[in-house]
């Protein structure tokens, strides 16, 4: 019998692992790590781990780890209680110290006045001490393995850190028409990002909306090389980190590298279009209040969905907007620019380019591994979430159906 197949079979007759009873375990361990005897203070994280529906990364990386285990050539070290559960927790401390740093530069969450950014930042400030912290004291691993644990999670933030400058330097609307755009990390961010990856992004994107020039691949290059690093790189460097401990073929690595951060680079694309959904339909999450919506658009960040419509409407109202100092948009401006967004069709390219990559990332991986499926159906947010369906039920002309239909630019849709 093959390995894979005695992973497949011991993967079928083992207990499932509750994953959400595990995040909570682990985030009452990090707790008591607090100087602070109320763990409301931190309650970005404390709401992630007790929501009704278990975070995003932590189930990508708990079903990672146990993909890798059915698909190694030969046995390897194995740390299930870390890979299971201590290691999908810390991946959302990480996030959770993003979010309170992004609502402090993309004003969102209320973080708008001195008293809430000063809030913010101790909050954030301290979680990250918190969670060094409990690496050094709740992890059971060999002390190489720390050292690299801690490299891997300091290496997270620092390219974080660098593609939020990037966003606020490179991918803004003064910068739009610009061919060349130098950075104090223009030599140093593809030490981090594959450049195969972003030629096939960009390509990708190329191929999908009409009448690309040599404007569209110069922002493209930008915007993917921004969102790699604010969201891809957690991905693709967590996965490295597990990688390292395992024995597995180097072609299947590199495809699993490829998975994740086509993945991540999916879900940021389908988290820019649903920024666009107005206030008047009250969603909201975690880390975003209903008045948060359109965020990007009052920021002047040009993400993908943002750009492919200004570049179709150069005169459309979304334009008028960019190109005003206004930082509030009323109810009614609001429909009007949900209106021209969603009957131009734009969203709808920006959707289909987030659905091919989702799609491709599903190619990458090994359809015989027990886990395939359940990994895979990670991907299904891509083409099927609540936010979309503003989009897809949209009522005035069905918008939808138009874009199924022609798959081209026609500017007398607007009405």
């Amino acid at each position: 019998m093959t390995r894979t197949a005695r992973a497949v079979n011991k993967e079928r007759t083992e207990k499932p692992f509750d994953l959400s009873k595990g995040l909570i375990t682990e985030f009452n361990s990090f707790s008591k790590l607090s100087r602070v005897q109320d763990d409301t203070f931190y309650k970005i994280l404390k709401d992630k781990i007790h929501a009704h529906s278990l975070p995003m990364r932590a189930q990508v990386f708990y079903l990672l780890y146990t993909y890798f285990k059915a698909q190694a050539t030969s046995s390897f070290v194995i740390y299930d209680r870390f890979f299971q559960q201590q290691f999908p927790f810390i991946l959302e401390v990480i996030i959770s110290i993003q979010y309170y740093h992004n609502q402090i530069l993309d004003g969102k969450g209320g973080v708008t006045t001195s008293d809430a950014i000063n809030s913010n930042l101790i909050k954030g400030n301290m979680l990250k001490d918190q969670l060094y912290k409990y690496i050094e004291q709740k992890i059971d691993l060999p002390e190489a393995h720390i050292r690299q644990l801690n490299n891997t999670v300091r290496s997270i933030f620092e390219w974080v850190d660098i593609g939020q400058y990037l966003e606020g330097h490179t991918n803004t609307y003064e910068t739009l028409n610009e061919l060349s755009i130098s950075h104090p990390f223009q030599d140093s961010i593809y030490n981090v990002i594959d450049i195969e990856h972003i030629e096939t992004l960009v390509n990708q994107t190329i191929s999908k909306v009409p009448n690309m020039n040599l404007h569209h691949e110069t922002y493209l290059r930008r915007y993917y090389e921004r969102i790699y690093l604010t969201n891809a790189v957690l991905y693709k460097l967590s996965a490295e980190f597990i990688l390292s401990l395992t024995k597995i073929k180097i072609s299947d690595k590199k495809r699993i590298i490829d998975f994740v951060t086509y993945f991540a680079i999916a879900s940021q694309i389908v988290n820019d279009n649903a920024d666009m959904i107005p206030s008047y339909y009250g969603e909201k999450t975690i880390s975003k209040k209903v008045e948060d919506a359109m965020s990007d658009l009052k920021n002047r960040n040009i993400t993908l969905p943002i750009y492919i419509h200004i570049n179709r409407y150069p005169e459309g109202k979304v334009m008028k907007y960019i190109k005003s100092d206004d930082k509030y948009i009323e109810e009614k401006f609001e429909k009007e620019i949900f209106h021209e967004f969603v009957a131009g069709l734009s969203v709808f390219y920006s959707m289909a380019i987030a659905k091919d990559i989702g799609k491709n990332a599903a190619k990458l991986l090994d359809k015989n591994n027990a886990i395939y499926h359940k990994l895979v159906s990670k991907l299904n947010h891509i083409g099927n979430n609540r936010y979309y369906w503003y989009y897809y039920d949209y009522n005035s002309g069905n918008p939808y159906r138009c874009y199924r239909k022609q798959k081209t630019t026609r500017r007398e849709l607007i009405v």
